[in-house]
C-alpha cells in the first residue's frame, strides 16, 4: 500500500506558456519577464528549452506584487482521522491543520464514507473503535481498487495490534498521542506524506 503522487512540489518544471495561462497574462509578457534582469528565474534544459520552477513564479509574483494563483501553491494533502473521542479528535486535527486538511470522524460508518468520497493519502483510525473494526476498514481499503494507495495508521492504547494474513498490508501502529504527542504525530504524518 504505498502514499502514491500526493500533491505537486513547488520544485515542478513549467513551460513558459504554462506559465502565462497559471498567471492569466500574455505569452510575450512572460517571455519579457523572463529576459529582463531580476525577472522570472528560469532554467534551460539540456535541449535548450526553458522550464520554470513553481517556485520561481511565486517568487515573482511576490516580487512584482501580482496576486498568487490559486493553482500555483499545492492543495495541502486530506487526511481522514476516525476516532470515537472527541477531545483526542481534535488534539490530532489542530496539530495535522497546519499542513493537512483534516476530516475528522467519531463514527467507523462516518469515517469509512468519508474514506471512499474523499480518497485521502492517508487515514488514521483508533483501536478505540475496535480491534476488528479496525480490520475490516483495513481489510476493506486493501481490497478496493479505488482505495489501495491509502496508508492505513492505527492508533493503539497499549501494545502493537494483532494482525493477521487476511488483513495484509500491515498498517503502521502508533501509541495514542497524550496532549504533547499529537505533535509527533503530526511529525509523523508529514514525513509520511513526503511534507517535511
Amino acid at each position: 500500500m504505498g502514499i502514491g503522487v500526493l500533491i505537486s512540489t513547488l520544485d515542478d518544471l513549467c513551460t513558459p506558456p504554462s506559465v502565462a495561462e497559471l498567471l492569466h497574462v500574455s505569452r510575450p509578457t512572460i517571455y519579457a519577464a523572463l529576459r529582463r534582469q531580476r525577472g522570472l528565474e528560469h532554467l534551460r534544459t539540456p535541449g535548450g528549452q526553458i522550464r520554470i520552477r513553481r517556485r520561481d513564479v511565486l517568487a515573482y509574483c511576490h516580487g512584482a506584487g501580482l496576486p498568487v494563483p490559486a493553482g500555483l501553491v499545492p492543495r495541502p494533502p486530506d487526511v481522514v482521522v476516525v476516532h470515537p473521542d472527541g477531545a483526542r479528535r481534535d488534539r490530532i486535527t489542530q496539530a495535522l491543520e497546519p499542513t493537512c486538511r483534516v476530516h475528522g470522524h467519531e463514527d467507523a460508518v462516518d469515517g469509512l464514507i468519508a474514506l471512499g468520497r474523499i480518497r485521502p493519502p492517508l487515514a488514521i483510525i483508533s483501536q478505540q473503535l475496535g480491534q476488528d473494526m479496525v480490520k475490516r476498514i483495513g481489510r476493506g481499503l486493501h481490497e478496493s481498487p479505488q482505495q489501495e494507495y491509502v496508508a492505513l495508521l492505527v492508533l493503539t492504547p497499549k501494545g502493537p495490534l494483532q494482525w493477521t494474513e487476511a488483513c495484509v498490508p500491515k498498517p503502521l501502529c502508533l501509541a495514542e498521542p497524550n496532549a504533547e504527542g499529537a505533535q509527533g504525530l503530526a511529525e509523523i504524518v508529514e514525513k509520511l506524506l513526503g511534507l517535511a
